[in-house]
């Protein structure tokens, strides 16, 4: 079974449509889980994935919360 994609804009302006990035991610996501080595990689086993685009601002304050590093950076992943 795949995973339920989630898009969410959190940032002030509106990005490049969210229907376009559902279907990259769509896309993306079995090329991804096929590359795994091990079925232990949780990629391969998630019902649910989310992507979040924030600010520079944003990801970098959640980035100092979580990692103790005040920088901004591309990707944070967190497994719930």
């Amino acid at each position: 079974m795949a995973a339920t994609l989630h898009i969410y804009n959190h940032q002030s302006v509106e990005p490049v449509c969210l229907e376009w990035w559902q279907k990259v991610a769509e896309a993306a996501l079995p090329l991804c889980q096929a590359e795994t080595k091990s079925s232990l990689v949780p990629l391969v086993s998630l019902d649910e994935i989310e992507f979040s685009l924030v600010s520079d601002d944003s990801i970098a304050r959640i980035h100092g919360d979580f990692m103790d590093d005040p920088t901004p950076t591309d990707v944070i992943t967190f497994h719930h």
